[in-house]
């Protein structure tokens, strides 16, 4: 069983990280391995949306189905994967305000490993802890790119965070 949970504050307003997270866009310029997050359906995100991610593990691309089970701007959003190597896993993204500038993001995924990662439930605390120092080096990406001086430029391309490019290397 994988369980993490991981939190960083950033200083910015809930609203705007929320917007930030959301933008499938922006998830590739923050999550390493991520090269496409698409969604499926017309209207934006909303519960029911559903969406695939494009992801490449030891240099081969991975593609995984989602639907997102929950959504509630601007604080949460819960997806369930539908198809893959995690199948069946739930992963939420928490954002709760810490006054006007600032919030915490809080990153909560819980699941089994299905097909050829299900080969690791032997070292299943291994692979915990690698996907914990994952997530964490994700959100600093997130946290570093959003205080960066050029934050009120959602959307637009942006220069990779230190974290994210010591990460990738």
């Amino acid at each position: 069983m994988i369980r993490v949970v991981e939190s960083i504050t950033i200083q910015r307003p809930a609203e705007k990280v929320y917007e930030y997270m959301m933008n499938p866009e922006n998830l590739p310029r923050w999550v390493s391995g991520v090269t496409a997050m698409t969604q499926t359906n017309e209207g934006g995100m909303v519960a029911g949306a559903k969406g695939y991610q494009t992801r490449h593990v030891l240099g081969r691309p991975l593609y995984t189905e989602w639907e997102c089970m929950e959504y509630e701007p601007p604080r949460l959003c819960v997806l369930k994967l539908t198809s893959g190597p995690m199948e069946g896993m739930g992963v939420s993204q928490r954002v709760e305000p810490l006054g006007d500038d600032s919030c915490v993001v809080t990153f909560t995924a819980e699941g089994e490993a299905r097909g050829l990662f299900g080969m690791f439930r032997l070292v299943d605390p291994l692979l915990n802890k690698m996907y914990e120092r994952q997530v964490a080096a994700d959100l600093g990406n997130l946290k570093d790119l959003l205080e960066a001086d050029h934050h009120e430029a959602y959307g637009h391309e942006r220069e990779e965070s230190p974290r994210y490019k010591q990460h990738r290397e």
